[in-house]
């Protein structure tokens, strides 16, 4: 499978579109989230939990520290139902949370992929074709 991204500034972001399956529903709500090779856990705002129908109450741990670009934060660990990114489906797949617009302000993004989505994937991230390609 191929995807295509777009780098038009050196300081552009590799975005993927996620879904994640919605609570005790079939459907799916769409987030936008940052490629990001260098994290190792996939972080998403709470508040995109919040829309799925996710709450409090289905926190696994809470006030785990996190590193952010800037710094050191608390946070909470989720076991999502499912989440699909790049053709690939993961059932109660484990996410860290927070809410971005108290920590970070507004973000054009809804969260982070990290290398754990990624874990058991061979892919290629061309830049010359701007193009992602998963292998395996």
């Amino acid at each position: 499978m191929r995807y295509t991204f777009d780098l038009v500034h050196e300081d552009d972001l590799i975005m993927v579109t996620a879904y994640i399956k919605l609570r005790d529903k079939e459907r799916y709500y769409p987030l936008s989230l940052v490629l990001d090779t260098g994290a190792s856990h996939t972080v998403i705002d709470f508040n995109m939990l919040l829309l799925a129908g996710y709450d409090r109450d289905l926190r696994l741990k809470k006030n785990v520290k996190v590193q952010t670009a800037s710094k050191i934060i608390e946070a909470d660990k989720f076991k999502l139902d499912e989440i699909k990114v790049l053709d690939r489906v993961i059932k109660t797949f484990e996410i860290t949370t927070y809410d971005f617009l108290e920590q970070e302000g507004l973000l054009a993004y809804d969260g982070v992929l990290g290398l754990d989505f990624l874990k058991n994937t061979q892919l290629c991230i061309d830049f010359k074709k701007s193009e992602i390609t998963i292998i395996q």
